[in-house]
């Protein structure tokens, strides 16, 4: 196998490989490096956008944690090659797209931290990832904000299109005994479809002018407790 092919397997994008070595440590821990360099210069300066740029050196490689590879933890060498603009004189950092600026983890192992989190804890996801909880738990917030918006919109959409949509309507505390929201649930699909600030009848109907998507549902059965300010919300939008 080229080591191109080994690149794309492993979702590093716009990089040549220089080599693959691999170095165990005490407990038989094997760590892979990947040394790899970038297959097309910047286009352009940051600054100026300017296309007169020229290479400048370089400062090293940096350390960048990636997907382990089978058991083995894999680490990313990438060449900090330095440029410098002919028009402003402004010199930069070659940026890769498989990294976010300066992190020292690709966004192919964020996005997993957060896969091994659903159904489990950070604690647990940190572990298993040899990742300070610290760390773990702030790729877990980034990525869910990211993916929140398509997610809502997903669920939201197979409870448009269900044709016997079973709603579910219930409030869990944010903090108990003094904040509450209230959950819209899509029983049969098994998905969250909404969350409303607050339970109260008015704090309900507020939530319900600002997302038509949920109001122009027509379930079929709708199932909650036997709070009576729920019952009087329900009676009005989903009579």
């Amino acid at each position: 196998m080229q080591l191109q092919d080994i690149g794309k397997m492993l979702e590093l994008q716009g990089v040549r490989i220089i080599s693959i070595s691999v170095t165990e440590k005490a407990r038989k821990e094997m760590t892979t490096t990947i040394k790899v360099e970038p297959m097309r210069n910047a286009k352009e300066c940051p600054c100026c956008k300017s296309g007169r740029i020229i290479l400048n050196g370089n400062s090293g490689y940096r350390q960048i944690r990636h997907l382990n590879i089978a058991t083995t933890k894999c680490m990313i060498s990438a060449l900090r090659q330095r440029y410098r603009c002919k028009k402003c004189d402004a010199t930069f950092t070659h940026e890769y797209e498989f990294v976010t600026g300066k992190e020292r983890y690709t966004e192919a192992f964020k996005i997993q931290n957060y896969k091994l989190s659903i159904g489990a804890t950070v604690q647990h996801c940190a572990k298993n990832t040899e990742t300070p909880y610290s760390t773990a738990e702030r790729f877990f917030k980034e990525t869910a904000l990211k993916i929140a918006p398509y997610t809502k919109e997903a669920a939201q959409e197979i409870a448009r299109q269900s044709a016997k949509l079973i709603l579910g309507i219930d409030d869990f505390a944010i903090r108990k005994g003094h904040n509450y929201n209230t959950g819209f649930h899509d029983l049969r699909g098994e998905n969250m479809i909404g969350i409303a600030e607050g339970r109260t009848l008015d704090e309900l109907r507020a939530y319900m002018r600002e997302n038509p998507q949920i109001a122009a549902l027509n379930p079929h059965a709708v199932i909650m407790d036997l709070a009576r300010g729920y019952h009087s919300f329900a009676a009005e939008f989903f009579p």
